[in-house]
């Protein structure tokens, strides 16, 4: 079903019925792929065989290469200060607090089970 543009009086008019005879009229193509525009299948499988032997060559050119994380070997000299002060948290902890003072004790023990993973304390226990 073609749709008409329909200029009169300045004004546009896009209808599917034709334009009255004195308006300026043309036909509307309407695309059914919205704007998108598929490559041909050919040039698809060209792309993908060449970026496979790119992809290949590369990995031959840059050999196996692994990665690895180093941990550093230095140890806090804080470590079993840390670890007395998670104990003294802890009982704390156990005994009948408000929510506030239970809030504090968690925040205080997150924060020196971080200082505990910066300075590589887990390595001692």
């Amino acid at each position: 079903m073609p749709i008409h543009k329909c200029i009169l009086a300045r004004k546009v008019i896009y209808s599917d019925i034709e334009c009255a005879p004195e308006a300026k009229s043309t036909t509307v193509k309407i695309e059914n792929s919205a704007g998108i525009v598929s490559p041909d299948r050919t040039i698809v499988n060209a792309t993908i065989d060449r970026i496979i032997v790119e992809n290949r060559k590369a990995r031959e050119e840059k050999g196996n290469q692994v990665s690895s994380l180093e941990i550093p070997k230095k140890v806090n000299p804080f470590c079993s200060s840390y670890k007395k002060q998670i104990q003294y948290l802890d009982e704390q902890a156990t005994q009948g607090n408000t929510s506030y003072v239970a809030g504090t004790i968690r925040q205080a023990r997150l924060n020196i089970r971080k200082l505990r993973l910066e300075g590589n304390c887990y390595k001692n226990n």
